[in-house]
């Protein structure tokens, strides 16, 4: 009986389309009827369609995927009218925008051609005296220094030249902070000990960019056009198609890189596209033209070429929005469904933020959920959102979505319970369109697709506020980056012209010509092993260093508005193996807190003391050692605690700081475990401080800084009360008062711990805590 029904419903839908076809009459010259043309877009949705062994069961779904996808075009269900007005429509745009260029290459042709009859506007603007780095870079093809690169990748050596660059924020002095950009281009032999520093233009107009992005950003192309510190210091890196590894130090910063690279973007695609097309028409105006041809290598295995990751979907909107902007593209095919799922009103936001500070408000405004991917195509006019993604030019995502979409391909099929999905797929299938009963992204399913291969292609790697990622799980950003990038592909596919697949890619050294551009807020340990084995540009790379001078730029300076602290750092040796020294350091940190850090805390039954541990598997092993063998009142608040906890602990600990019973059957905390991740997250106002441990530095020194205010401003109020009579009753007249003296903050660290250092102690003080004969050191 359903399949009766689908059948009348799918002949009474030809029929419409078919007046509607009769009544308009795009292309007299049209040699596809339209019920064959329905018969295409009825291919092209069921394409995507998981294969059945049962006929009827492949038609049901085939019909109804091209239902839901009509009638997501239509606004009124109701109305017969105006179904078949969004019909024609959708009808005339298909065939004016050309939506699968492999499939009706002919469109394609027939655009190429009308371009260059016209003068198109879309033109390279071809100026002799400006080096075009895009050719420069992907038409060059030295296979004897390539294989010479890709056989000492693991060993590479570089040769290295430093020059100053200005510093991210104007106000801030040379003297005060030094930035300093470092560039490495890789050493092929061992006598080659040159290096020339790449021309620093610090503009726009200096570089070859296609006429259409010249024509909608006239400001950006003007020769007087005052960009901003950050930008010039990474203009000339990016548009030479050198990796980069940026370090700046305001979120404020985050809106001027991404307009430099969103143009770059922009620009490589444009140029790809163009010239795909070009060579199209060419060789089918060229009877006799070889597809061999050098120069017709201009694709990859698939048509992905760039990947933008980011951490939310806000972060996504933004950067998706300023790029339509920019490519003055008016036709964005699916941008209400975007709005929707990417974007919330900013008021209702910020009003459950009003209590915390600038930065917090800005990390978590909007749309905060880290779950997504969205494929973006482009076409001569349109750009098309949610596009399969092996067909789509930019790919943009978070770690963590992109990570579930290999996953569901990768695993195996399993034997039981193939109905059952779980949370993740179920989001996923809902982030995608895809209902459950399609079972494409269904877990241990390899869908059609295989793995990475939508990846394999990828020339510009995009990874946007990197310090997010490491905070929401830095192994998903790191595996995608080792694993599943420029991989060979699994399967070849139909799209695949081997004929016209670039030497480099055949070769299986496309990684050598990807461009990775990496924006942190504050330099680490992750980000250094992603820039250091996992980018290998030809071209070289660059990476900025940030050096600070002057202590009123680090957390010492709390020191003088503040003489009531005192700090104390206190170094531990690690191994001296090279081999073991990274992997060995967790465990001469532990040691070293249970024998010289916690038998203080033991013997002295302090209260009042956080332990602030910014790795969660550091936390968990410092949790389970002080409640098995000690006899601490210790209780801890990480990011997995639910927020009746966190309530309940936070006033538990300032009770038994406070000396205060409270009531009947209260609890008493003298150490809390606090963990760094949490502070992120919530950043919540924690009383009753009274020493500060810090088992770690943080990653970000502005946490240092929060928790020093946080045990000023405590104990500056409660001696007030105190002075005013207005303390508790409880506990002994000697233990009432505090004196401010006595307030210690604590720090441990390892020669590993440099980067995190140099924002605390400045550049000076670093090398002496790093190197010098002391194992403490203290400033008042």
């Amino acid at each position: 009986m359903g399949n009766n029904t689908f059948k009348g419903g799918r002949k009474e839908l030809r029929h419409n389309i078919k007046k509607i076809g009769e009544r308009k009459q795009y292309n007299k010259k049209q040699k596809i009827n339209n019920n064959e043309y329905v018969e295409k877009i009825i291919e092209q949705v069921s394409d995507d369609s998981e294969e059945d062994d049962s006929e009827s069961e492949d038609e049901f779904k085939t019909k109804d995927k091209v239902y839901n996808s009509l009638l997501k075009l239509i606004k009124n269900e109701d109305d017969i009218e105006e179904d078949e007005d969004d019909i024609e429509d959708d009808l005339y745009f298909t065939k004016k925008q050309n939506f699968k260029s492999e499939e009706i290459l002919n469109e394609d042709e027939e655009d190429v051609n009308e371009d260059l009859d016209a003068n198109d506007v879309d033109s390279d603007d071809e100026n002799p005296n400006v080096v075009d780095y895009y050719k420069l870079h992907f038409d060059s093809y030295n296979e004897s220094s390539l294989k010479k690169l890709n056989e000492s990748k693991n060993q590479l050596k570089f040769n290295v030249s430093k020059s100053p660059i200005l510093n991210n924020d104007p106000a801030v002095s040379n003297e005060e902070l030094t930035n300093t950009m470092v560039f490495m281009k890789p050493k092929l032999n061992f006598d080659d000990n040159e290096v020339t520093s790449p021309e620093m233009f610090h503009n726009l107009h200096s570089y070859q960019y296609k006429q259409k992005l010249k024509l909608n950003n006239p400001d950006l192309f003007k020769k007087n056009h005052q960009f901003t510190n950050v930008q010039k210091n990474i203009i000339d890196p990016i548009n030479q198609y050198s990796d980069l590894l940026y370090t700046y130090q305001e979120f404020k910063h985050e809106a001027e890189y991404r307009e430099i690279y969103i143009m770059h973007v922009l620009n490589h695609i444009f140029k790809t596209r163009d010239k795909i097309l070009k060579n199209n028409y060419k060789l089918s105006q060229q009877e006799d033209a070889d597809a061999d041809d050098d120069s017709f290598k201009d694709q990859g295995y698939n048509r992905t070429k760039c990947l933008i990751v980011l951490p939310t979907r806000q972060n996504c909107y933004d950067v998706l929005s300023s790029l339509i902007k920019k490519s003055g593209i008016e036709q964005v095919d699916k941008i209400n469904k975007f709005k929707d799922q990417f974007n919330i009103d900013d008021d209702d936001s910020l009003d459950k933020l009003s209590m915390k500070d600038d930065d917090f408000k800005y990390l978590f405004k909007g749309n905060t959920n880290d779950f997504f991917i969205l494929g973006c195509k482009f076409t001569r006019k349109t750009l098309k959102l949610y596009s399969a993604l092996d067909s789509s030019d930019l790919i943009m995502c978070s770690p963590l979505g992109l990570k579930l979409l290999l996953e569901s391909y990768s695993k195996p099929k399993p034997e039981q319970n193939e109905g059952n999905e779980d949370d993740d797929v179920k989001k996923m299938n809902e982030q995608l369109g895809i209902k459950s009963k399609n079972k494409k992204f269904h877990k241990g399913s390899r869908g059609k697709k295989n793995t990475d291969d939508f990846l394999s292609s990828i020339e510009i790697a995009i990874l946007d506020q990197f310090q997010t990622f490491e905070y929401q799980n830095a192994a998903n950003i790191i595996n995608i980056m080792k694993s599943n990038l420029n991989n060979l592909p699994k399967e070849q596919t139909t799209d695949m012209d081997f004929g016209r697949i670039k030497y480099y890619y055949l070769d299986n050294l496309q990684y050598l010509f990807r461009q990775t551009l990496i924006f942190t807020k504050n330099l680490s340990v992750n980000s250094n092993l992603i820039f250091n084995n996992c980018c290998f540009n030809k071209n070289g790379k660059f990476k900025n260093l940030i050096r600070v001078n002057d202590l009123k730029q680090t957390s010492l300076n709390y020191l003088k508005l503040y003489n009531i602290l005192k700090m104390k750092f206190q170094r531990f040796e690690i191994s001296k193996d090279p081999s073991q020294m990274i992997v060995s350091e967790p465990d001469y940190r532990f040691k070293f807190f249970i024998s010289s850090i916690l038998p203080n805390l033991i013997k002295n039954e302090d209260s009042g003391v956080l332990i602030y541990i910014p790795d969660y598997t550091d936390f968990l092993r410092l949790k389970n050692y002080i409640s098995k063998n000690t006899s601490l009142l210790v209780d801890d608040l990480h990011e997995y605690s639910s927020v009746s906890k966190i309530t309940k602990t936070r006033n538990y600990f300032k009770m038994t700081t406070e000396r205060n019973n409270g009531i009947r059957g209260s609890k008493k905390v003298n150490v809390l475990l606090y963990t760094e991740r949490l502070h992120y997250y919530r950043k919540y106002d924690i009383k009753g401080i009274k020493n500060l441990i810090f088992y770690k530095p943080p990653s970000d020194y502005k946490f240092f800084q929060d928790f020093l205010k946080m045990l000023v401003k405590y104990n500056l109020s409660y001696n007030k009360s105190l002075n005013e009579g207005n303390a508790s009753d409880s506990g002994s007249d000697d233990d009432d008062g505090l004196m401010m003296e006595d307030l210690i903050v604590r720090c441990i660290y390892s020669k590993l711990d440099s980067l995190y250092m140099n924002r605390l102690v400045g550049n000076k003080n670093l090398g002496v805590l790093m190197s010098g004969s002391n194992d403490v050191y203290e400033f008042k």
